[in-house]
């Protein structure tokens, strides 16, 4: 059997869930894994073998007005900031999202980082133990 390259398995044909015939490629399958919605989508994937990491780059598809994090009001985008967050290992390699992050101009906390859908306290509590995807939420022995 041929060497697959770990950057083709993320370029593999995957079936949703449900049947349905439509091909699953690595922006839909982190856009699935990080649960992102508009308007937040994946720019792009880079494979990095020798240094064992994917990164995974995140963006905005708009400068629409963004939540302040303190009381929810929609604000207008003040700058936006380069930030890296580590997430679960995807197939024992390290997971590496890149994202221009908006700081709102809110009249009432002034300047402030928007906050992000995968970097939520809400939505660490729902990862897997074990840190890595390809181990389906086990707990480590």
């Amino acid at each position: 059997m041929g060497e697959l390259s770990f950057s083709r398995l993320l370029c593999y044909r995957a079936r949703p869930a449900g049947g349905g015939g439509k091909d699953m490629r690595d922006h839909e399958l982190y856009t699935t894994i990080l649960g992102l919605q508009a308007p937040w989508t994946v720019e792009r994937v880079e494979v990095d073998l020798p240094g064992k990491a994917v990164h995974v780059w995140l963006g905005r598809t708009d400068d629409t007005p963004a939540p302040c994090p303190e009381c929810q009001a929609a604000c207008p985008i003040y700058d936006h900031r380069e930030r890296e967050w580590r997430h679960l290992d995807t197939c024992q390699l390290q997971t590496r999202l890149h994202a221009r992050v908006p700081r709102v101009q809110c009249p009432t906390h002034g300047v402030v980082q928007s906050a992000v859908p995968w970097a939520t306290p809400a939505r660490s509590s729902r990862c897997c133990s074990s840190g890595s995807l390809s181990t389906g939420c086990r707990r480590p022995r």
